[in-house]
């Protein structure tokens, strides 16, 4: 594949999870009008990115099928992760060990390749931050390619690879889950069904080989209790 393709294909990878992160934090008018304004741009370039139909289906539902009001949207928004945690946003709260240790992996990626973690932003395992990690590392690619650095891109992509098998790609389906029946409204359940559809088909394309975690339920009292099977894609 040539160089000018590898860049373009990095600079999709990293807008499409920009979105995503963009989804997922607190609602506000510019934050909506980059997602809509992105999600646009994506959807004139996806036919030259050999993406699936599934998603381009998902992020054309983005665009026009979310609502993009920005009292109502901030309103669903406490709802879901705010004050009584409807739909936890934060891999800790999906595994079914010390949340410590994950964190502290996890933080440890995030140091090696100097993203700095702005404490008010959220915990480092939040869903936000783990995709807002992805969307920087593919700038970090384009870098790479632009500059001729090989043996950083290799380590760069090695990565990825492994962020979204240890991490991101692992619980993304039972969040997903979560929120697609907790959501009142089309802008998270079609965010939600474009975030599963990219990472699965994202970890197909790097070569990323997470298991995914079981389904887990939110009993009345808020803990997080483990069924037995597996969401499938």
């Amino acid at each position: 594949m040539d160089i000018q393709k590898q860049i373009s294909e990095n600079l999709f990878r990293a807008d499409l999870y920009r979105i995503l992160a963009l989804g997922f934090e607190e609602p506000n008018p510019e934050n909506l009008r980059s997602i809509q304004g992105i999600a646009k741009d994506l959807l004139e370039l996806i036919c030259d990115m050999e993406c699936s139909l599934e998603l381009e289906i998902a992020l054309r539902g983005l665009v026009e099928n979310g609502d993009w009001n920005t009292g109502v949207l901030s309103a669903e928004y406490y709802r879901l992760f705010g004050t009584h945690v409807i739909c936890p946003s934060s891999e800790g709260s999906f595994q079914q060990v010390e949340r410590g240790p994950i964190i502290g992996d996890i933080s440890a990626f995030y140091e090696a390749f100097q993203m700095k973690v702005i404490e008010h932003q959220g915990p480092p395992d939040s869903i936000k931050m783990e995709l807002g990690f992805m969307s920087f590392m593919a700038l970090k690619t384009v870098y790479a390619l632009e500059n001729g650095l090989k043996e950083e891109k290799e380590i760069v992509d090695e990565a990825q690879k492994k962020f979204l098998s240890s991490h991101l790609g692992r619980w993304v389906e039972p969040f997903v889950a979560k929120l697609d029946e907790s959501s009142r409204y089309p802008f998270y359940t079609s965010l939600a069904r474009l975030l599963v559809k990219w990472v699965t088909e994202d970890c197909r394309n790097i070569g990323a080989s997470p298991v995914p975690l079981a389904v887990h339920e939110m009993k009345d009292d808020g803990e997080v209790s483990c069924s037995l099977g597996n969401l499938s894609s």
